[in-house]
């Protein structure tokens, strides 16, 4: 299973893995900015920091930033494209389409 964490007053988190059985945390990306988002495809971990788009390989490895401004609370992923909806915006609600790349 794969989550994130937020700590508030200590203004860091992290995006880790944990076996199903409750063993085995394993910490994959340390978080600046608070997360939002999180999808995964069978290789990555793609979420969201602040106003960020990144992924992180599922097995460990160095966090990248696929879009420096993706803001996004919820996003979903297929075998493409990252996918995010803004949100809070009433009418202006729009979604938001990334190519897993980075590439438009």
């Amino acid at each position: 299973m794969y989550y994130t964490s937020w700590q508030v007053y200590g203004g860091r988190g992290e995006l880790s893995k944990i076996r199903k059985d409750g063993e085995g945390t394993q910490a994959l990306a340390a978080l600046k900015l608070e997360p939002r988002g999180l999808a995964l495809d069978n290789d990555t971990a793609y979420y969201t920091a602040g106003i960020r788009l990144q992924s992180v390989p599922k097995s460990g490895g160095s966090a990248v930033t696929v879009e420096a401004q993706f803001s996004s609370q919820n996003i979903g992923v297929d075998d493409k494209n990252v996918y995010g909806v803004a949100g809070n915006y009433g009418p202006y609600d729009r979604l938001a389409k990334m190519a897993k790349k980075g590439v438009r």
